[in-house]
């Protein structure tokens, strides 16, 4: 839908407020419409209010949880996300959206926590299965922490991509490292820089080839701390 369809989506929903205002399902529309355009503040006020009229409406919950992360307020965006979780805890989005939240935060537990109910809910998700195998093997001192899992999860990765996919095969390679199994770490390695460089894609190449060194010392790839 184009921008044009969005802004008059939104004039039909208000003119439905105005004509239904005791109807819960207007301002649900009326808040997703207005978070297509853009206008999270908005979004945010009639989403309180269609939360307020239905709080176990799981498409108010939602609406209003994208509308506070969008604007930066991710507690209240948590918050919501978890009253969404409450009433939906099989839906992967959920855990995956609160999971993006808590990276984002530096709560590598608590993503773990979620991205690993949201495989349980759905295993073959690529971005998820790269993600908590990534997280683990690249924080050495999270609490959850478990080399095993990650290890199990970065060869289904692979197994989904058809080994094709570089990030997918650099993943692989550092847990591999992560669990001190250096020989499959650099072979790994040195498959995601072939493939990487097969597709044109110099710069994640050249950033393989850097982890390859240190797997060569018998050294894992730890991630920085975030700032």
């Amino acid at each position: 839908m184009q921008q044009g369809n969005y802004d008059q989506a939104v004039l039909h929903c208000k003119k439905l407020v105005e004509l239904s205002p005791d109807d819960p399902t207007v301002y649900i529309s009326l808040s997703g419409a207005l978070l297509k355009t853009g206008d999270y503040k908005q979004s945010i006020k009639y989403g309180l209010k269609a939360v307020e009229m239905v709080p176990d409406n799981i498409d108010a919950q939602i609406n209003l949880a994208i509308a506070f992360n969008k604007e930066g307020d991710l507690d209240q965006a948590v918050n919501t996300y978890i009253k969404a979780f409450q009433l939906s805890p099989e839906n992967a989005k959920i855990c995956n959206s609160l999971a993006g939240i808590f990276i984002s935060q530096g709560k590598f537990d608590q993503a773990l926590g979620y991205y690993r109910r949201s495989i349980k809910i759905d295993p073959n998700q690529v971005m998820v299965l790269h993600n908590l195998a990534r997280i683990q093997s690249t924080r050495p001192s999270l609490l959850s922490r478990n080399i095993d899992e990650a290890i199990i999860l970065a060869e289904r990765l692979c197994k989904l991509t058809n080994y094709k996919q570089p990030d997918a095969l650099d993943t692989l390679a550092t847990v591999y490292a992560a669990a001190e199994k250096f020989p499959q770490a650099i072979e790994t390695a040195q498959k995601a820089i072939d493939v990487a460089t097969s597709m044109n894609k110099t710069e994640l190449a050249q950033e393989i080839a850097a982890r390859l060194e240190l797997y060569k010392q018998s050294m894992p790839y730890m991630h920085p701390p975030l700032q």
